[in-house]
């Protein structure tokens, strides 16, 4: 979401000296499924990772038409079995 963080509330559109902020969720509240894009916001892995540990068989994945769905539990899973760094 963004926030326009301007002095003057009358102006209608963006100008030179407005401050834009990108204002992202700390995390994303409890959910049964997550999209690939929410998958790498939880765990910090980039998409790449994400789709090979898919096509691995490492992660579980869903299809909903076009999307691919990731339950909450099959990402809690994967990540428990990832190797513990000694």
């Amino acid at each position: 979401m963004w926030v326009n963080q301007s002095s003057s509330a009358a102006n209608s559109g963006p100008t030179e000296d407005d401050t834009q902020v990108n204002i992202q969720p700390q995390f994303i509240a409890a959910r049964t499924a997550y999209s690939v894009a929410e998958v790498m916001a939880q765990s910090g892995l980039g998409r790449d990772t994400i789709y090979k540990a898919i096509h691995k068989g490492q992660l579980k994945a869903r299809k909903s038409g076009r999307r691919t769905i990731v339950l909450a539990s099959d990402l809690q899973a994967f990540l428990e079995a990832l190797p513990v760094m000694e």
